[in-house]
């Protein structure tokens, strides 16, 4: 029996993509914001690596933000908005959008434990109903500049 071969357009095809070699590698993400102030231990998960934060420190869409139960962290955005968090604090960075030439704009975060202030930035001021703030309990809809978030006891 003889093994079956694959119809000419298809054999050309897969020559054609061993030929061409690896993929590009993507592009590193792009940072969303900066550690700006650090007090006492906090910390940033970004990427399954936990790492003290520093003031200058990157933070990326899907990064972990964390304090200890006397630390605080502040972080600024690339919109200028900030959050500041208290003690004993996590939150998530969701989603952060901001291209305003192409009408990109988001900003969600998840916050499970802890006390944290916000000063929104552009994108509040340009799409508000698209900035979020998800607890275990509620979705807050941002419509103002600043507001203050506790979770917890």
């Amino acid at each position: 029996m003889r093994p079956r071969s694959l119809p000419f357009p298809l054999a050309v095809l897969a020559a054609l993509l061993l030929a061409a070699g690896p993929a590009p590698a993507a592009e590193p993400a792009a940072p969303v914001g900066y550690v700006k102030t650090v007090e006492g231990a906090a910390s940033v998960l970004s990427a399954g690596t936990e790492t003290a934060a520093q003031p200058g420190q990157p933070v990326f869409t899907g990064d972990t933000l964390k304090t200890a139960p006397e630390g605080s962290l502040g972080v600024t955005f690339k919109d200028d908005s900030v959050i500041t968090l208290g003690g004993d604090t996590e939150l998530v960075v969701d989603r952060f959008l901001y291209d305003p030439r192409a009408g990109e704009l988001g900003f969600k975060a998840s916050m499970s434990k802890g006390r944290a202030q916000f000063l929104s930035g552009v994108i509040a001021k340009l799409a508000p109903e698209q900035v979020a703030v998800a607890t275990p309990d509620a979705l807050i809809g941002v419509r103002g500049t600043r507001f203050l978030v506790k979770v917890g006891n």
